[in-house]
């Protein structure tokens, strides 16, 4: 998969911490190797400098669409897919996800790394990223790949039934949380990360 870079001043709020190389790719290719990402319309919500949607579409994703709130994170992400190689394959938009909404019909897959809703001015804002993928995929069917702490998996298993959609987890690691902001006293602490398919079933057709 092709290097993304840093962000140069991530924000505790935002939780703008990297995500692995490693679980980036390794998350991308269980979708691929689902058929969610090859010709497909992938989302990223909250894609950062444009990891998940770089990768995609150097997997042959038909268009990576990201959407951050960081115009700065959103800026990155276009010089890495043209340095990829895949700018006319990614559509990178700065929004907030509190006002933006999804096209209709306009995806059939989201791969993301939301915020896990761990810091203070963000508690649940894991929540918000999930609605919005139910509003991408709910209305014709699809899958959402994401990254959440193993531990909520109660709760995600529980927001999946509200959100009438089917969950499992794929994947787990060690994840690496790098000491790249102020309040950060350790260089690096590990965080027990799973890896999740959320489907959302393809409403039925009457004979």
């Amino acid at each position: 998969m092709a290097q993304v870079p840093r962000h140069p001043d991530p924000r505790p709020h935002l939780e703008q911490y990297r995500t692995p190389d490693a679980v980036a790719a390794e998350l991308l290719l269980k979708a691929h190797a689902d058929g969610a990402i090859a010709d497909q319309r992938i989302l990223d919500l909250g894609c950062g400098t444009g990891p998940f949607a770089i990768g995609a579409a150097l997997l042959g994703a038909r268009l990576a669409t990201g959407v951050d709130v960081d115009p700065v994170a959103i800026a990155l992400a276009q010089q890495a897919a043209a340095q990829a190689g895949v700018q006319g394959q990614t559509w990178f938009v700065a929004a907030d996800l509190r006002d933006w909404r999804p096209e209709p019909l306009a995806f059939d897959t989201v791969v993301m790394n939301p915020p896990f809703g761990a810091q203070a001015g963000g508690r649940h804002a894991d929540r918000l990223f999930l609605q919005r993928a139910a509003d991408a995929l709910g209305p014709m069917g699809g899958t959402a790949w994401f990254l959440a702490q193993e531990r909520t998996e109660g709760f995600l298993a529980g927001f999946a039934k509200e959100l009438k959609a089917d969950l499992e987890r794929v994947a787990v690691w060690d994840y690496p949380l790098e000491a790249t902001m102020e309040h950060h006293k350790d260089q690096v602490r590990m965080v027990r990360v799973g890896g999740y398919r959320l489907a959302f079933a393809a409403p039925q057709t009457s004979a």
